[in-house]
């Protein structure tokens, strides 16, 4: 089973920035954006299911249910597709919890 495209992802990240063509992001600045990503997800799980509150954070099974990936990288422009680890389809995460 192929991931689902570029265009199909639950998310798009696009570095920009002088030397990019020539040397690429920073694994420390792409960590950086991953790490917000996924706790911007966590966030709106929490908040969708009446469970937002400071220092909260989803149990360790729903971290599991709601953890990104890359699906896909555009290399020439520093762009990537983050799609849900546990689903095939798009959006599943959400809908389905």
């Amino acid at each position: 089973m192929s991931r689902p495209k570029y265009d199909a992802s639950l998310f798009t990240v696009r570095f920009v920035g002088e030397g990019l063509d020539i040397h690429g992001v920073s694994i420390y600045d792409f960590g950086t954006v991953l790490l917000s990503m996924q706790r911007i997800v966590h966030k709106a799980y929490l908040a969708i299911n009446g469970r937002l509150e400071h220092g909260k954070f989803p149990r360790r099974d729903e971290r599991e249910m709601l953890s990104l990936a890359i699906g896909e990288r555009k290399h020439a422009s520093d762009a990537f597709a983050l799609i849900s680890r546990r689903s095939s389809h798009t959006g599943d995460t959400f809908e389905n919890s």
